[in-house]
C-alpha cells in the first residue's frame, strides 16, 4: 500500500517542500527528484546527483501511514 511522504529539499538555497504517494522512501526520493527537475527545467541527472546522500541537504519522512485492515 502506498504511503504519503513529505520531502523537504534545499534546492539552490531555497527550501522546496513536496508531497507524494509511494511504496518506499527510495521511490518517493525518485519522484521528488523528477518533480524538482521538471519544475526548475534542469536535467534529472543533475538533481539526482545533488540529492545523493553525500550532503545533508534533504529530508524525507512519512507524512501519513496507512495500514490495511482485513
Amino acid at each position: 500500500m502506498k504511503q504519503c511522504w513529505r520531502g523537504s529539499f534545499n534546492f539552490h538555497r531555497q527550501i522546496e517542500v513536496l508531497y507524494c504517494y509511494a511504496f518506499s522512501k527510495k521511490q518517493a526520493w525518485a519522484i521528488f527528484c523528477r518533480r524538482l527537475a521538471r519544475k526548475h527545467d534542469v536535467p534529472q541527472g543533475d538533481v539526482f546527483n545533488m540529492f545523493n546522500d553525500k550532503v545533508d541537504n534533504y529530508d524525507i519522512t512519512k507524512e501519513i501511514e496507512f495500514k490495511e485492515v482485513i
